[in-house]
């Protein structure tokens, strides 16, 4: 007697369909809505035509009076019922569409707004990155023998890509990513010239954050004389002017 082998269980091979995404609770409301008002309809179309059968029977029998109003049947009274609650289910489903759709303008709004502002923040990174990567290039090139300098070239160009790509570039110095750089290049550079703190060659910083004393004295004394300017006069002891004296008679 053979024994059956058990059968392995099919793997699907064709990757699943995208599943669409579910509905939101603003769309599942409308969507119950919208259900219960065609129900309404066909339901206020049937009692419709059971009060319209209604009267024509009554006027071929003879029962009704034509001097009296005809009084509402069963299927009337049901008909207008239901007409009145499919209205007003119309007129929640409109309100809440209104709403649902200025609830899309908002996120969609808000939206726009954080990309907008990722991108103006991602354009500002890119322009620092640029202007901090031709700022070291000019650094390295002034700082080592120009022979030197033309011979590692391309080597020199591609460690500053590799650091401009590094995450902490811009909160490094020009002095600190060019002393990187040279040093994984095997080279010194002569940084006697920069001001790293300055970020400046140091013919230029000409006191740069350090201001003079004498100076600043001589401003504080000029905004106090400006204040003393704006205060007006001192004011008089006498609050109110004294009262002329009345005229006699001509």
């Amino acid at each position: 007697m053979s024994k059956r082998k058990p059968t392995a269980d099919p793997t699907p091979t064709d990757p699943q369909p995208d599943q669409p995404p579910a509905p939101s609770r603003a769309e599942r409301r409308l969507q119950i809505l919208a259900e219960l008002a065609e129900i309404g309809i066909a339901i206020a179309q049937a009692f419709g035509r059971q009060t319209l059968a209604e009267a024509a029977g009554a006027q071929t029998t003879g029962d009704s009076d034509p001097a009296e109003p005809p009084a509402m049947s069963a299927g009337g009274l049901a008909f207008a019922r239901v007409s009145r609650a499919v209205r007003d289910t119309v007129a929640l489903e409109s309100r809440l569409e209104r709403e649902h759709q200025a609830d899309l303008k908002r996120e969609q709004a808000e939206r726009d707004a954080v990309l907008a502002e990722q991108e103006r923040a991602e354009n500002d990174l890119g322009a620092r990155r640029f202007m901090r990567r031709f700022e070291v290039g000019l650094v390295l090139e002034r700082s080592l023998d120009a022979q030197i300098h033309e011979a590692v070239y391309d080597e020199i160009e591609a460690r500053i890509d590799y650091e401009v790509g590094d995450p902490e570039f811009l909160f490094r110095s020009t002095g600190q990513s060019v002393t990187r750089i040279c040093e994984d290049l095997g080279l010194t550079p002569d940084m006697s010239w920069w001001d790293d703190e300055a970020q400046l060659p140091r013919d230029r910083v000409q006191g740069f954050n350090r201001p003079d004393p004498n100076a600043q004295a001589d401003l504080d004394d000029d905004e106090d004389d400006e204040d003393d300017d704006l205060d007006g006069p001192e004011p008089s002891p006498h609050r109110w002017p004294a009262p002329s004296r009345p005229r006699g008679p001509p």
